[in-house]
């Protein structure tokens, strides 16, 4: 399958990838971006998940090929595997403001992709901790209530 991700702002690559992949038990999701960045969040976000992937730069694209399915890996990865599962179990985020950075608009813009990357990377902390302006993201008037799972632990 390939997804024709270029032009789309991140984490749009991976959340692409992600879909695709999820419709299939094993195979090969092929994706298509137009810069370094997005090649580099979907390396990331397949060696995250157990898959394994592949960039190869095309002209000025790259083109990053997944493969979910039956990975041979060494004792020594398997462990850090372990570490960091367990790693990711004990993190706390605490997020103090409703923004990123000093411009409303912009910085409400980031704040709800960095939740939705968190998201798709299934990068989850253990407890969220939201104090001044940030108690606003957990709002019904907050952009943050429908883009993240309010209970992100009960299928983490």
């Amino acid at each position: 399958m390939l997804i024709d991700a270029r032009g789309l702002g991140c984490p749009k690559p991976v959340m692409l990838a992600e879909e695709a992949l999820s419709k299939m038990g094993e195979g090969i999701v092929e994706v298509l971006v137009d810069n370094e960045d997005s090649a580099l969040n979907l390396s990331g976000f397949a060696t995250q998940n157990g898959m394994s992937a592949d960039t190869r730069k095309e002209g000025r694209d790259f083109k990053v090929r997944i493969v979910k399915g039956y990975t041979c890996e060494t004792g020594a990865e398997s462990a850090m595997r372990n570490v960091d599962a367990a790693a990711k179990k004990s993190l706390l985020l605490v997020v103090g403001t409703d923004v990123m950075g000093r411009e409303e608009e912009l910085g409400k813009t980031l704040m709800k992709a960095f939740f939705e990357t968190m998201k798709v990377y299934k990068q989850l902390p253990h407890t969220i901790f939201l104090l001044n302006t940030g108690v606003n993201l957990a709002t019904i008037n907050g952009d943050i209530v429908g883009a993240a799972d309010p209970c992100p632990g009960d299928d983490a």
